[in-house]
């Protein structure tokens, strides 16, 4: 069985997006059956 996706984009093709202070998240993969979606957080930040 082989599986091959294009869902998965290179780190360094990563857009970061603030979404509040201390908060940014950057969409890591997707496709009509994943979305996948990192959040960083900053020491104290809440989200």
């Amino acid at each position: 069985m082989k599986h091959f996706t294009t869902a998965f984009r290179p780190a360094a093709d990563l857009r970061w997006e603030a979404m509040a202070p201390g908060v940014r998240r950057t969409l890591v993969a997707y496709n009509d059956d994943l979305l996948l979606v990192k959040v960083e957080f900053e020491a104290g930040a809440v989200g």
